[in-house]
């Protein structure tokens, strides 16, 4: 088990590494692809994966997520899926992975209602979203019903950042299905600075 887990994480890190995202703007800012996976999982019926992160100036952009599933008994088929977390479209670039290409914004953040203000202290913002993301739930119309959804305790991606006007911090949560940790929903807090003052805002995207 030890040797297919090393082997599948080279596949698919080798395809995540395949994908270029570039903001849609004159610019055109190169993602930086998270070379570590934001988190590893499995599933019934022999499915598991990787997720990966590509970030702007430390902020989440792109979340794609490298999986594979048993075919026949001695190869795996594979797949890709992503989400766009940016605020602006974005264009792909010339490399081997797909040409996919948003064309609008990937999420459009809104306040949390009631939400504190963010504190001061990176420790207790962390305290703060961590807490913030227990408020949501989601449910998935899988097998004939509606089945909740469980909130890792965890983010699955801490944001870095170094540099930035709007955002002073952030992470990404994930919502997984109880038959294994397969993230099925993402949810995005971030601190941002607004005309009303530095508040937690809020985005989901369908992962699924």
């Amino acid at each position: 088990d030890s040797k297919r887990s090393a082997w599948l994480h080279e596949a698919y890190l080798r395809d995540a590494s395949e994908y270029a995202f570039f903001l849609d703007g004159p610019k055109g800012e190169k993602l930086k692809l998270q070379r570590e996976p934001a988190m590893r999982w499995i599933s019934e019926g022999g499915y598991n994966g990787e997720v990966y992160v590509w970030t702007h100036h430390g902020t989440a952009a792109v979340v794609g997520c490298i999986f594979s599933a048993p075919q026949g008994s001695s190869a795996r088929r594979v797949m890709h899926e992503f989400h766009s977390l940016a605020s602006q479209p974005l264009t792909t670039g010339d490399g081997a992975g797909s040409h996919w290409q948003p064309e609008e914004a990937g999420i459009a953040l809104q306040p949390i209602p009631g939400a504190p203000e963010p504190a001061k202290s990176k420790v207790l913002r962390l305290a703060q979203m961590r807490d913030l993301a227990r408020r949501f739930s989601s449910q998935v119309d899988r097998q004939g019903g509606m089945s909740e959804m469980r909130l890792l305790p965890q983010p699955i991606y801490r944001y870095e950042i170094k540099s930035d006007e709007a955002v002073v911090d952030g992470a990404v949560f994930a919502f997984v299905w109880t038959a294994g940790t397969d993230p099925e929903v993402l949810l995005v807090i971030e601190a941002r600075h607004t005309t009303a003052g530095t508040q937690w805002q809020f985005a989901a995207a369908r992962f699924t």
